[in-house]
């Protein structure tokens, strides 16, 4: 603190800051310490809490030593670890951009760490848009690749090792929902319904579907959305896709009625074409 009071650069989750960028950090952290209740402040930061900084020295130790595991985080994700704690202990179960900006003066340097946590908590339609808008403001161009390069169910290697052979919930329905996922990235679907459609399933098992995999009892829906996030960055490297646009109609009941749906196989189980696999 020292240094960065005489003018030295320092550290936030683990981003090269200048002093006052740093400086920023540590007193947005603070806010949010004792917005959430981290922090015993006692009768001081209820109100006009920049305006008045307090004065006690044992307060400013105590706020400092509660803080510092956010500010010297070696990463943002690291530092969202820390905050995500300091949210479920205060009972904040859905976060989203007011329960910081309202609680605190906003701090740059604090931001990624942020914009990490918030990417962890949300309804899935919403984590999706989030990542779809740059730091600009503006919509990333996903077009290099689009709905007829997504088949009916994303190759097996997709998902995480863990829920390639799952039953509960069966693993095709989970790849139908990871294409499903992609669609949305790369059209302007509006609903599971639209995204579903345009890869021929009907209205009704695609609501199921998604609802059924996103169900907090399976606690998966963050995997499915980090796995469609990374066959994206696959997707965008390859050439020669193959052209998925035959579809296989979907008929039938619960995950049986994928029995016949497009389902390319990864190298590694035989399959002769591509798969995120590929190096």
């Amino acid at each position: 603190m020292a240094s960065l009071t005489t003018g030295h650069r320092g550290h936030v989750a683990g981003i090269d800051r200048t002093s006052l960028q740093s400086l920023r950090a540590w007193q947005s952290a603070v806010g949010i310490a004792v917005g959430l209740g981290v922090v015993d402040a006692g009768a001081w930061g209820r109100t006009h809490r920049w305006a008045n900084p307090t004065r006690d020295p044992n307060l400013i130790d105590r706020l400092l030593k509660t803080v510092e595991p956010l500010i010297t985080a070696n990463s943002p994700v690291e530092g969202a670890d820390v905050l995500d704690v300091w949210l479920r202990n205060a009972g904040v179960r859905s976060p989203h951009a007011n329960t910081f900006d309202r609680i605190t003066q906003p701090s740059a340097a604090l931001r990624p760490v942020i914009d990490e946590v918030l990417s962890r908590h949300g309804r899935a339609h919403t984590l999706i848009q989030r990542r779809l808008v740059s730091t600009g403001g503006l919509r990333i161009d996903q077009r290099e690749w689009g709905v007829d390069d997504i088949p009916q169910l994303v190759w097996p290697c997709t998902l995480p090792e863990h829920l390639r052979h799952s039953t509960r919930p069966d693993q095709r329905i989970l790849r139908a929902v990871v294409s499903m996922i992609l669609v949305r990235v790369c059209t302007d679907a509006r609903d599971w319904v639209e995204a579903g459609s345009a890869l021929g399933f009907q209205a009704d098992k695609s609501r199921n579907w998604t609802r059924y995999a996103f169900s907090s009892r399976w606690g998966i829906k963050y995997e499915l959305l980090a796995a469609s996030h990374a066959l994206e960055a696959k997707l965008k490297t390859q050439v020669n896709l193959p052209s998925f646009h035959h579809r296989s109609p979907v008929s039938g009941f619960g995950s049986g009625a994928l029995k016949d749906a497009q389902s390319p196989q990864c190298l590694r189980q035989g399959g002769g074409a591509w798969c995120p696999c590929h190096p």
